[in-house]
C-alpha cells in the first residue's frame, strides 16, 4: 500500500525537527553534531505525492559539543557564517522508491557554493495533521565548497540525518 499525503503545502515544525551530521576525524573518531532547522516546506500534488522540497538550516547554530571546534567550523575557514549564515536545500526532482520511501534529488548551497545531493526519505508516520519523515544523505564536503583541511584529518564525506515533523499549512 502506498502512503500518500493530503495535497497542499506542508511546513517543517522547526521545534520538533533535527538536522544531525557525522564526519570522520583522523580515521579513528566520528564527530557528531547538529544544525537548527530554520524553515522548510514540502509541496504535495493532487495525487498525494511530494513534488517539491525546500529547507534552510541555521549555520550560525552549528554545534558539535566542543565550543572551540564549533567556533572554528563557523569561521571563514569552513562555513564562514559571517557571510553565509544559512545552508539551503532545494529539490529538483522527487521519485517514489517504495511504499514509504522517496528519492529526492536537489541542490545544496553552502558558503554560496552549490552542489548536487540526493536524499533518501522515509515516512515513519503520515497522518491528516502531521507527518514524520527521516531523510539521509552523504555529502562530499569538498564538492559542497568546504575544502579546508586535508581529508586524513577530516573525512571527505559528511553523513546527514534529518528527522522532520511536517504539518499542513492552514
Amino acid at each position: 500500500m502506498n502512503v500518500i499525503a493530503r495535497p497542499g503545502t506542508w511546513t517543517i515544525d522547526t521545534t520538533a525537527s533535527t538536522a544531525e551530521f557525522a564526519v570522520r576525524k583522523l580515521f579513528i573518531k566520528t564527530v557528531r553534531g547538529s544544525f537548527p532547522i530554520s524553515e522548510g516546506r514540502v509541496i504535495v500534488d493532487s495525487e498525494g505525492e511530494p513534488r517539491s522540497v525546500a529547507a534552510t538550516l541555521d549555520a550560525t547554530g552549528f554545534t558539535s559539543g566542543n565550543p572551540k571546534r564549533d567556533d572554528h567550523v563557523r569561521s571563514a575557514q569552513f562555513l564562514n557564517v559571517a557571510r553565509n549564515p544559512s545552508l539551503s536545500f532545494t529539490s529538483s526532482g522527487v521519485t517514489r522508491q517504495g511504499p514509504q520511501t522517496w528519492r529526492i534529488e536537489g541542490v545544496l548551497t553552502i558558503r554560496g557554493e552549490q552542489s548536487g545531493v540526493t536524499l533518501i526519505a522515509e515516512a515513519g508516520r503520515l497522518g491528516a495533521d502531521d507527518a514524520e519523515i527521516t531523510a539521509t544523505a552523504r555529502v562530499s564536503r569538498r564538492e559542497a565548497g568546504v575544502a579546508a583541511w586535508p581529508t586524513f584529518l577530516i573525512g571527505e564525506h559528511v553523513d546527514i540525518t534529518l528527522t522532520i515533523r511536517l504539518r499542513p499549512e492552514k
